[in-house]
């Protein structure tokens, strides 16, 4: 084979990879028909905010079922200390769900959403 010819082969195929793990993220993120992954955050912390603390459990409980779900894609895109920083977020974020602490909900939701949409930006900022 030409060296031109491998040369399109690799492009073709790293351009494939690459839309490949983007459309595999948007559907375990963002389900046809269904709230994504920000959304269900952003709701869990509408709940908890309105005292309303079994769906927000419920949304969290959701949140985790997702990102158990996706969290090893984001990984591979994106395996730096942010991954790392949104786990830990992620964590806190449950935890303070479950000790019903509005103000903690509301900070981790936010931290976790703004490294989320971050991540999986097709250009994340540094």
């Amino acid at each position: 084979m030409k060296s031109k010819t491998i040369l399109y082969w690799l492009c073709g195929a790293l351009v494939s990879i690459f839309c490949l793990i983007f459309f595999w993220q948007k559907a375990v993120f963002s389900p046809a028909g269904g709230d994504g992954f920000t959304e269900s955050i952003e709701r869990t912390m509408r709940h908890a905010t309105a005292g309303d603390w079994e769906s927000a459990g419920k949304e969290a409980d959701r949140v985790r079922r997702m990102w158990s779900d996706g969290n090893a894609l984001v990984a591979l895109k994106y395996a730096e200390s942010d991954y790392t920083f949104l786990n830990v977020y992620l964590i806190r974020f449950d935890r303070a769900v479950k000790q019903r602490d509005v103000e903690e909900v509301v900070r981790e939701g936010g931290a976790s959403i703004y490294m989320f949409e971050n991540m999986t930006s097709i250009v994340p900022k540094p």
